[in-house]
C-alpha cells in the first residue's frame, strides 16, 4: 500500500500548516486557531492573539528547547510543539 501524505494523517490543524511563512502573526481565523493551539500546549489563556503572556511563555519554552528565545511563534518552535503533541 501507499503511505498517506503528511497532510492526510491528521484531521486537526497542525503547526506544520504554515503556508510559506516563517512566523505567525495572527491575522486570519486559521492563524488565530494555530496560536490558540500553542497557547493550550503552553498553558496560557487561549485568546488566539500573540499577547505578552503568550510571548513570555514562548520565550521560556524556546529557551528550554534550545531555540532562540524570540517570543514569536516561528516555524522551528511550531515544529517542536507539533512533535510533542503527537509523540
Amino acid at each position: 500500500g501507499t503511505k498517506p501524505s503528511r497532510g492526510s494523517r491528521r484531521s486537526s490543524m497542525t503547526a506544520i500548516d504554515w503556508y510559506d511563512r516563517e512566523f505567525i502573526l495572527p491575522a486570519t481565523d486559521r492563524e488565530h486557531e494555530a496560536v490558540r493551539l500553542v497557547q493550550r500546549v503552553l498553558r496560557v489563556e487561549p485568546t488566539g492573539d500573540l499577547d505578552q503572556a503568550t510571548m513570555a511563555a514562548l520565550r521560556g519554552f524556546q529557551g528550554v528547547m534550545g531555540i532562540f528565545p524570540s517570543g514569536f511563534l516561528d516555524r522551528k518552535t511550531a515544529e517542536v510543539i507539533d512533535r510533542m503533541r503527537w509523540s
